[in-house]
């Protein structure tokens, strides 16, 4: 049985040829998982993928924009909860990198490799990973572990903690069930720790709060020194602001970036819907599952991934097309590209408003797949989604294909005459490759438009959060003054029905946040998240302006890329 692996590794383009030579040398014995670029990492997720693991590897690659360590943060981090965690770990560390952060690892444990010349001393390296092999397998494989349950940890006594109430606890657990998840609750103190000890076994992860306002502020230490995965709470009182509250020291040795103005794994919240929002996005990350490659051409399709920028596509059918639609969806998924067809097992929760699923879907993908064949004409589904697609025509890609004997008439409809669609091949197997490298070559094509680059400004943890709370609080006299700014700098705002405050909710913040990110698609221009940003401080309330002006040096220093 190979061995499972938390991979840490380079998301940067230019690093993933260095990640498939290292690959080919784990391959015939581990298997690696990993955790994709993402708009938002989920770092409850991280630790649960850690305690699954039987060893850890990563590549550190010399990152010279990065001061003092030279080398990713973020994978310094993981490799935190690797020690923690007490795997069996091998770190391939470029030999140009200061080597202080790893110099308490054993010799076994560490490979320098020369950047111009990573194959030299390759009978050191196998020797290595013959020697993480096995001591990895005396490690159990948790990757197929059954999920267990949700823990919330509360105070006896309910009424003090902010999201013990009633109320609250009725909606956590509402949304947990979406993504297949049950709650329960974890009161403390306990009577002996060996019983908490036993109660935290119990939990897939659980939720508590961090800061010490709502628990005793020794109940994270205690369940972060047994890796128990946790989402960080950290409830925000009115009037306060990111970056001035008093975190515990332990909360703040999980920073990444001194420069943050808040700990990037912690989800600070403010009222219930924002506390609920929030915990949907991390219970749907849970839900994912591993990324997982065992062979050499999962390995190859998961770094190539890498260079392509992030994409929601929609697959649009009938029910005759559904055997290639569920092939491509499928191929999608291994590519690492976030995909919606209403067949998918987890496409549509059961008890949910599916009519509005759809339509949500369609109304925020980037690239809409119309697979055209008989019955698409007569089904009203079909038609409302391509009715849709085609009023976007100037946000995002439409690929039409047409299978073989098909009518298309009717599309002239819709603008779309039979030039414009696709034959596809009789061979499912050849359609499928038509549409894939079409879809690959939609995401990787340089200019502006449909074809768009990789983000360049991805914000997460502190930064993010600061934009998104200075959004909630402007004014309402500020609102149409940023709205006609970001309209100015090409910024398509998608905000629906009213929300004109004091404290604007979540959902809005996040949307417009997520509009500005979605409006990047010009390689020779600035950010227009950095534009966003540069817009906030003139029009923010006195007690945001520092904030979101410190945020904004920040992207200017790394030069929004």
């Amino acid at each position: 049985m190979s061995i499972g692996t938390y991979f840490s590794h380079s998301y940067r383009v230019q690093d993933q040829a260095l990640n498939k030579a290292f690959w080919s040398h784990f391959k015939s014995d581990f298997s690696f998982f990993v955790d994709p670029p993402s708009d938002v990492t989920i770092h409850t997720h991280l630790e649960a993928m850690m305690r699954r693991c039987s060893a850890f590897v990563a590549v550190f690659n010399r990152r010279r924009d990065i001061p003092g360590v030279h080398c990713s943060p973020f994978m310094l981090y993981e490799f935190g909860l690797a020690v923690q965690a007490r795997r069996p770990k091998l770190l391939l560390i470029d030999q140009t990198i200061d080597a202080t952060p790893f110099e308490r690892l054993d010799r076994d444990e560490t490979f320098y490799f020369s950047p111009n010349d990573p194959d030299a001393r390759l009978d050191e390296l196998r020797e290595k990973i013959d020697r993480l092999k096995e001591v990895a397998r005396a490690y159990p494989n948790a990757l197929d572990r059954q999920r267990g349950r949700i823990g919330v940890v509360v105070p006896r006594a309910n009424s003090a903690c902010a999201y013990a109430q009633k109320n609250v606890l009725a909606r956590i657990a509402e949304v947990a069930d979406r993504h297949g998840f049950h709650i329960g609750t974890l009161p403390i103190p306990h009577q002996h720790n060996a019983y908490l000890a036993l109660a935290l076994d119990q939990y897939e992860a659980v939720i508590l709060d961090v800061r010490g306002t709502d628990l005793p502020d020794w109940v994270f230490p205690y369940a972060h020194g047994r890796l128990v995965p946790t989402i960080k709470l950290a409830r925000l009182e009115p009037g306060e602001v990111l970056g001035k509250i008093v975190m515990p020291p332990i909360v703040e040795g999980l920073r990444m970036d001194e420069a943050e103005p808040g700990v990037e794994s912690v989800m600070y919240w403010r009222d219930a819907d924002d506390l609920i929002l929030q915990l949907e996005r991390a219970f749907l990350k849970m839900d994912e599952g591993q990324t997982v490659f065992k062979k050499d051409d999962e390995a190859l399709l998961y770094f190539e991934s890498i260079g392509r920028r992030p994409a929601n596509i929609f697959i649009s059918n009938a029910g005759n097309e559904n055997p290639l639609a569920g092939q491509l969806s499928k191929a999608l998924r291994l590519r690492n590209i976030r995909q919606f067809h209403y067949k998918d097992a987890d496409a549509i929760p059961t008890g949910s408003n599916w009519p509005s699923k759809i339509r949500s879907e369609v109304e925020t993908c980037d690239v809409f797949v119309a697979i055209i064949g008989k019955g698409y004409e007569n089904s009203l589904w079909s038609r409302e989604e391509l009715r849709i697609a085609r009023t976007r025509d100037a946000q995002i890609v439409t690929l039409p294909y047409a299978a073989v004997g098909t009518d298309l008439k009717f599309l002239e409809e819709y603008d779309l005459g039979e030039t414009q669609v696709t034959p596809l091949p009789a061979n499912q197997n050849e359609a499928l490759s038509l549409i894939l490298g079409k879809i690959q070559q939609t995401l990787t094509g340089a200019g502006r438009g449909h074809n768009k680059t990789v983000r360049r400004t991805t914000m997460l943890g502190g930064s993010r959060e600061a934009i998104i709370d200075t959004i909630r609080h402007l004014p309402a006299s500020s609102w149409p003054k940023l709205l006609a700014r970001l309209s100015d700098d090409g910024i398509a705002v998608s905000l629906t029905g009213g929300d004109a405050g004091p404290l604007r909710s979540r959902a809005v913040a996040e949307q417009l946040f997520e509009d500005a990110v979605r409006a990047d698609t010009d390689p020779g221009n600035q950010s227009t998240l950095a534009k966003l940003v540069q817009a906030l401080p003139k029009l923010a309330p006195a007690s945001h302006r520092k904030l979101i002006e410190h945020v904004e040096r920040g992207i200017a220093s790394r030069g929004a890329t």
